[in-house]
């Protein structure tokens, strides 16, 4: 009922509809038709994978008697893209190989591959399809979340960031909050000069008021048990401070970290981008790696850990990409000394003409504005030549 009352109206056109009826009630199986309904966008040869499933099933219906379609069946239910095309996944009927044609049927009663209609199973097609599109789509949506930072995404659940500040937010605006609106699609998402372009801050995109503002700071202030604004921020960043350290103990202790480099030294990525994230490159994952690493080594941890990044995080504290200010790559700050930490994956044949120029650029820079705190470089490689580690 859900498929031909709801998923066919709003989810494929009248016209492909027709066809498709047209080629099961007529039973016109040609390649052509196959290839045009059941499409797949890598190959020709995927398509005629489905036809085989798709008459399959329908002899089974049409002969129960015939048994041979069964090693068959069991067979392509099996197949990766048969899974993805009509089980959204998953093996998308229920058969094994002591199945006579008649249990198979009556084991999938209720199943829409093998309804009376063999245009259900058009409808099933589809409809693992867009399941596909669907979860593609939510895969790049929790990305682009947690590059904004408000949100996280943890054990299989969506978290807000910073609920101490959004939450009383949201009780303040009320009704002015809104997740959607009523303008155009074309107008807003495909017009250069619409506000979906716009560098707009959250103040701005929310019409957040002075008076409002003065509010979300009373109730704030009340929560941390003080009424004075700088200190409020004070105690924030301490907060938040806090909050990150205990994310690095528990996320990536001193064993972890160890592990990370060595798989960075032999360039074994996929390992690394599996045990950090896979939406920053290896170089920005390096440096949030040794950033790390510096902290846990440190006998004085009196620094700003979130301060020492010059790689942005995302709403989950992993790496995205690196600012490019223009500093050096990491910056440690406390009471007692400044330390500038150069790191760099390029082989040792290149770094004097990679490296040099910058590596000492950003160390006098360094030293000059953190002068008169005693300040150190140290430049750190998978690998350093002999010949040339006196340039450093």
């Amino acid at each position: 009922e859900f498929f031909s009352s709801t998923f066919s109206r709003y989810m494929i056109s009248e016209e492909k509809i027709l066809e498709a009826k047209d080629m099961f009630n007529n039973k016109q199986f040609s390649d052509e038709n196959f290839a045009k309904l059941f499409s797949n966008r890598d190959s020709k040869k995927t398509s005629l994978l489905y036809k085989d499933f798709v008459l399959f099933l329908i002899e089974a219906q049409d002969n129960p008697e015939n048994n041979d379609v069964i090693p068959h069946l069991y067979k392509l239910s099996r197949n990766s893209k048969i899974k993805k095309a009509f089980g959204a996944g998953k093996i998308p009927i229920k058969i094994s190989k002591n199945d006579t044609t008649k249990t198979f049927l009556k084991n999938n009663s209720g199943n829409p591959l093998l309804g009376n209609d063999h245009y259900g199973k058009y409808l099933q097609f589809l409809f693992s399809k867009n399941n596909d599109l669907i979860h593609e789509y939510s895969d790049m949506g929790r990305r682009a979340f947690q590059v904004t930072g408000l949100i996280s995404f943890n054990n299989g659940l969506a978290n807000l960031n910073n609920k101490w500040i959004i939450s009383p937010l949201l009780e303040i605006l009320g009704d002015k909050f809104s997740l959607s609106g009523n303008d155009s699609y074309f107008e807003y998402e495909e017009n250069d000069d619409s506000f979906w372009f716009s560098d707009t801050t959250l103040t701005e995109i929310f019409s957040i008021t002075n008076n409002e503002i003065e509010k979300l700071f009373a109730i704030i202030g009340k929560n941390f048990n003080t009424k004075n604004i700088s200190e409020i921020s004070k105690l924030i960043e301490d907060k938040q401070e806090n909050e990150f350290r205990e994310f690095v103990e528990k996320t990536f202790p001193k064993e972890k970290i160890i592990t990370i480099l060595n798989n960075i030294i032999v360039r074994n990525d996929d390992e690394v981008f599996n045990e950090v994230t896979d939406n920053a490159t290896i170089p920005t994952i390096y440096e949030y790696i040794l950033t790390i690493a510096w902290y846990h080594i440190s006998k004085n941890k009196s620094f700003k850990l979130l301060d020492t990044f010059q790689v942005s995080l995302d709403g989950n504290k992993l790496p995205l990409t690196h600012r490019g200010s223009g500093a050096g790559d990491i910056e440690i700050k406390s009471d007692d000394y400044s330390l500038l930490i150069e790191a760099t994956l390029m082989n040792m044949n290149a770094q004097k003409r990679g490296e040099l120029e910058p590596v000492i650029r950003h160390s006098t820079n360094f030293a000059v504005d953190n002068h008169p705190t005693k300040t150190q470089t140290i430049f750190i490689a998978n690998e350093l030549d002999d010949n040339r580690i006196e340039y450093f």
